[in-house]
This record gives C-alpha cells, structure tokens and sequence, in this order.
C-alpha cells in the first residue's frame, strides 16, 4: 500500500497513512479494534478519513463499522481494492484440503480461516464500508507474481472472472458507489497504476468516471 499512499500525496497533496496489523495472530474484530486505534491516535474524532484498503483490509474496515460509533472516526469514504466481500472461494477451498488446512491457518491464521466462512454461519453480517464506496476487482486469474493463482487456476477453483485469489463476483456489494475492474492480479493491484488511477478518481469526486470500464 505504500505506493497508493504516496500517490496520495503527490498526486493530491492529502496526509496519508499505511497501516499494519498482525493478520496471523488475531481474529478480524480485533484487527478492527487495532487499526481503529491507529486511526483515532492520527485523526482524532473530527478530522474526515478515506480509507483505501487492499484484500482482507476491506474487510478489518467492515467490522469497524459494527464497533461503537464507528470506531470513534469521522469516515468520508472508502476504496476497497480486491476485497472479498463476502468470504473467500479460495479460502474455503485451502483450509479444508487434506494436509493443507493446518498449512493455510499457519500462513493466514485465524481472520484467514474467517474469509473462509459461509455468509450464512456469520454470527453478526458484516456492515458496508463508510459511503460513498467503491470497489476494484481485478480481473487476471493466474500470474507468476500471484502464488495462489498457480493453484486456482491450475484446479479450476474459482468458476468465473478473478484475480486469481477473489472472484470478481466476490469483490460487489449492493449498496457500492461504483465498481470498476482492471486486468491484474490480487497481488499486484495495489501496486498498479490503473489501480491509482481509480483511486484518485474516486478520492475527488466518489466515482470512477476514469481509466476503466464499469461491470
């Protein structure tokens, strides 16, 4: 994220943050609680955030908005690039295989195993990001700089359009701003160009009006 962030900066002269979290070792709400910490020792209560998150981070985003008063931040809006929205295919797929499944909860830990769960064995749903929102998927199913395409492709485990880790069909909301997709991989997107393009798009006037088409 560190290239968005910079292109934050220079394209639009905004303050801009990475942020991390110890995915491995906590569940999703308490990545949550973290990073909405991190947030409010930034901003404050009053200062506007956008927040432009990558893969599992959208999802650590949704459960902020379930916290008490949104996590205490005053949101403006949110990108959410490669998110799986509503669990992860790849993640049901991998933590139920044979000799894999206790492989895939060391490399993910237990917010990984959280993506893997069917919507309907959530205790609580998720909320929707902060609006206006909008979302990027990517469209590139394999990629030599994406480890978990070799596997999906090569087996056949996503039906339909990806990234080689989420489904295109995984990444939409109902109630998204807008959506638009680019050719690239999960692992890439952030470090995209187009994928900038479309965040700054989006950043300025909560569309993407730019650079792709919409699905």
């Amino acid at each position: 994220m560190n290239y968005l962030a910079r292109r934050i900066r220079q394209d639009l002269g905004w303050e801009s943050h990475t942020l991390d979290y110890p995915s491995t070792s906590q569940e999703l709400q308490q990545l949550a609680e973290g990073v909405a910490q991190q947030l409010r020792e930034i901003a404050g209560p009053d200062r506007p955030v956008w927040a432009v998150t990558h893969s599992m981070g959208g999802i650590v985003l949704r459960h902020i908005m379930q916290m008490e008063n949104k996590g205490g931040i005053n949101w403006a809006g949110a990108v959410l690039i490669g998110p799986p929205n509503h669990g992860s295919q790849s993640a049901r797929v991998f933590s139920r295989l044979p000799g894999i499944g206790s492989f895939f909860k060391t490399v993910y830990g237990q917010a990984g195993l959280e993506l893997a769960q069917e919507v309907a064995s959530r205790k609580v749903p998720w909320p929707d990001p902060p609006r206006p929102f909008g979302v990027i998927a990517g469209t590139q199913s394999a990629s030599v700089a994406n480890a978990v395409s070799w596997l999906t492709s090569a087996f056949c485990m996503l039906p339909g359009p990806g990234d080689g880790t989420v489904r295109v069909d995984e990444t939409k909301l109902p109630n998204m701003t807008d959506f638009a997709t680019i050719h690239c991989t999960h692992t890439l997107l952030p470090h995209d160009a187009r994928t900038a393009s479309l965040v700054m798009d989006f950043l300025q006037r909560a569309s993407f009006s730019i650079s792709t088409a919409k699905s």
